[in-house]
């Protein structure tokens, strides 16, 4: 929209150059033609000796003014350009897409606005410059004024709808991000609770492990206990049949050689064999419990 205004500079200084008017609009706004209030679009031809300091100062001033609003659009140009490209860098796919219109919609909306107050200052200065010319020019610069009036009113009314209607998209875009964002944070927080899942099964399964190495340590224990206790009751059975030989001697051996036997001696052997018994039955019974300890563990 702005190219279209920008586009009628030359017009722009035809007619102020000659009565400090408004130029002509721009034939893609709704409904209104380039010579919309102004006839036939011809203005009374006035001579260039005619022409008052205070007019040639206007356009001077029109002409700064001009080249002020190109400097702001480029300004604004590139601010959008930095913006787009921030937002690329940090969103993707329809985040992007939303945070982009949102911004594009801010930014139109604001550059209407501007464009309003502007054609409102034009229409002043243009008629402060019909009212210096009141002397001369009579009713047919009363008739501009009045067609150029009109016609910055049609203006007026056309973007205030437009802003209107700007806004409004705004606001749904503005609402579509923030349902975008309502996803965007419940997705966060379905994927930490899914990490949290995760490492709980992780540590879970290291606990695991940690069990079957103890289990496996137990297992290799209970083994060695047994082993020890079949050695422990083999020696027990020894002692035993060698107690029972004792108390049952070899017919052969004759009545005078068992006499002759020390009956302390035997009594030592005796008490030895009963201390070996009684350890061995002690030891046994520890190697149970330990046994019964770690079936009861596992």
């Amino acid at each position: 929209f702005c190219s279209h205004l920008w586009s009628n500079h030359s017009m722009l200084g035809t007619l102020l150059g000659t009565c400090g008017l408004v130029p002509n609009l721009p034939d893609d706004l709704d409904g209104i033609t380039p010579n919309a209030g102004l006839g036939n679009g011809v203005l009374p031809n006035v001579s260039e000796e005619t022409v008052s300091p205070t007019r040639a100062r206007n356009m001077k001033d029109f002409e700064n003014q001009i080249t002020e609003l190109k400097k702001e659009n480029f300004n604004l140009k590139l601010r959008i350009y930095f913006l787009e490209e921030r937002m690329q860098q940090e969103f993707d796919g329809h985040t992007e897409r939303v945070y982009k219109t949102n911004i594009e919609l801010k930014v139109e909306v604001e550059s209407l606005k501007r464009e309003l107050q502007e054609r409102e200052q034009l229409l002043i200065k243009a008629s402060k410059a019909v009212e210096s010319l009141a002397e001369g020019g009579g009713s047919e610069i009363q008739r501009v004024k009045e067609d150029a009036r009109k016609k910055v009113q049609q203006v007026e009314d056309c973007l205030t709808k437009r802003i209107l209607l700007l806004e409004e998209d705004v606001k749904a875009a503005q609402a579509e991000l923030e349902k975008a964002f309502t996803g965007t944070e419940k997705e966060k927080a379905l994927r930490l609770s899914l990490e949290s899942k995760l490492s709980e099964m992780k540590k879970m399964h290291e606990g695991d492990l940690k069990m079957a190495l103890v289990l496996e340590e137990k297992d290799r224990l209970i083994e060695e206990l047994k082993l020890s206790l079949k050695s422990k009751e083999a020696l027990i059975q020894c002692l035993k049949e060698e107690k029972s030989q004792m108390a049952s001697p070899d017919e052969n051996v004759s009545s005078g050689e068992l006499r002759g036997l020390s009956a302390a001696l035997r009594e030592e052997k005796e008490r030895e064999t009963e201390a070996i018994h009684m350890e061995c039955q002690k030891e046994r019974s520890c190697f149970e419990e330990r046994i019964q300890a770690l079936q009861e563990d596992l």
